[in-house]
This record gives structure tokens, C-alpha cells and sequence, in this order.
């Protein structure tokens, strides 16, 4: 009798798994065209006064125009790439969109120093949007 109890337990707990990872319960990132939405003009700024020997703070902006013809979330990845290429740091900037709204978006952040002075340039990684 035990041994029915755990199979539907098993059985209940796949079920609402199935359920819960459907597309009608999680966010889906779209990837726009180019047309759609753009991302231009990365711009950095080292923010000395709170900076450390272990910590460098700076301040990032981009700039982000959407033709996209209703509201939408729009992310950009900024990736840091190092001498050789590779990504070695990344993050995210987001926000609401209206249909033809152009707009900064920007934050701050610190890395580690020496981490920070591995990245020999910044770059715009992918954008996404969501509803």
C-alpha cells in the first residue's frame, strides 16, 4: 500500500513540475531584430571616490531606442571581454519600453580591481525583451 502512495506522490510532484515549466508560467525572453530595438553608445566611468585597493566602482550607461510596436521589458547584456577575447565578466541593464521610446539606461557596480583591469573593452552582448 505504501508503495502506491509513493508513486503518486512521485507521479503529483512530476505533473506540477510539468506544469510549472510550461510557457504560460515563465517569463520567455525574445530576441528583437536589429530593426526592433538598439543599443548603442556604452559608456563607463571609473567612480574613484569609492573605490578600493580591493574594489573599483564605476558607473555604466547605454543607450536603447525600441521600435517595437507595443510596451515591452527590454534587457541588455554587457559582456567584458579580455585581451584574448574571451567574456570574462557580464551584467544586465533593464527596463519598460514604450512603443518608439528612446531612453538611457544606466547603474552602478563595483568588480574586483583585479578582475576589473583584465577587461580591455566592453561590449553589447545580446538584447532581449519580455512582456
Amino acid at each position: 500500500m505504501k508503495s502506491k502512495y509513493i508513486y503518486f506522490a512521485i507521479s503529483l510532484g512530476f505533473l506540477l513540475h510539468l506544469i510549472s515549466c510550461s510557457p504560460s508560467n515563465r517569463s520567455t525572453k525574445m530576441r528583437p531584430s536589429p530593426d526592433e530595438v538598439k543599443a548603442s553608445d556604452v559608456e563607463f566611468k571609473s567612480l574613484e571616490e569609492y573605490t578600493t585597493n580591493e574594489e573599483l566602482w564605476f558607473s555604466v550607461r547605454v543607450t536603447v531606442k525600441s521600435n517595437l510596436l507595443s510596451t515591452k521589458h527590454i534587457g541588455v547584456e554587457l559582456q567584458g571581454i579580455d585581451k584574448d577575447g574571451f567574456e570574462i565578466e557580464e551584467f544586465h541593464l533593464e527596463s519598460d519600453f514604450a512603443p518608439g521610446e528612446s531612453k538611457v539606461l544606466s547603474d552602478k557596480t563595483f568588480l574586483k580591481t583585479k578582475l576589473l583591469q583584465s577587461v580591455v573593452r566592453w561590449q553589447i552582448g545580446s538584447i532581449y525583451y519580455s512582456e
